[in-house]
């Protein structure tokens, strides 16, 4: 049972244990219930994807890589299912968030096919959220991204050294970090 492996868990402070394991029961009922709505079979898990935006001769094309939780196939096709541990995003985040289409590009690529239907399930309020795709909004999020790509190679990223230089992930790499 779930209590039983939780026990097992190595933490040293009780305290942040226990607000864990509230959480992650949470979580776990949430996906559960959520899981019980569905009704098509898991094709894929953890599908790792790798694909080019574009198939221009000449320069190297820019690449997306990632991996997509769960793929579904049912009678009408694809779905694809997103796990999210926190609450539903923003409508105008979720307007402008390039997961999904990203996913429809993917399985685009890897099995000829659109999916159906893209759905992330937010775990931590039980909320999903549906998004389809075709391909004309797919070739238009592409050239987006595209643009987006040829925007930070053209664009100048000088380090400034200053006080967030202690907690930057990139410090021990810096060109400014001798200045």
């Amino acid at each position: 049972s779930f209590e039983t492996r939780w026990r097992k868990e190595l933490l040293s402070d009780p305290d942040r244990k226990e607000r864990l394991r509230v959480r992650a029961r949470d979580l776990l009922e949430r996906f559960l219930l959520l899981q019980s709505e569905r009704t098509a079979v898991p094709f894929e898990t953890e599908k790792k994807f790798r694909f080019s935006l574009s198939s221009e001769p000449g320069n190297q094309p820019p690449r997306l890589v990632g991996r997509i939780d769960r793929i579904d196939k049912n009678e009408s096709g694809l779905e694809i299912v997103d796990y999210k541990t926190g609450k539903k995003m923003k409508e105008s985040d979720l307007k402008s968030d390039l997961q999904l289409p990203i996913y429809a590009l993917a399985c685009l690529d890897r099995f000829s096919e659109i999916p159906g239907r893209l759905t992330y399930m937010f775990l931590g309020d039980g909320t999903t959220h549906d998004a389809t795709y075709d391909r004309q909004s797919l070739d238009k999020i592409k050239d987006e991204i595209l643009v987006t790509i040829d925007e930070i190679n053209s664009t100048d990223f000088l380090a400034t050294p200053g006080y967030i230089c202690g907690t930057c992930d990139y410090n021990k790499i810096c060109p400014a970090r001798g200045e």
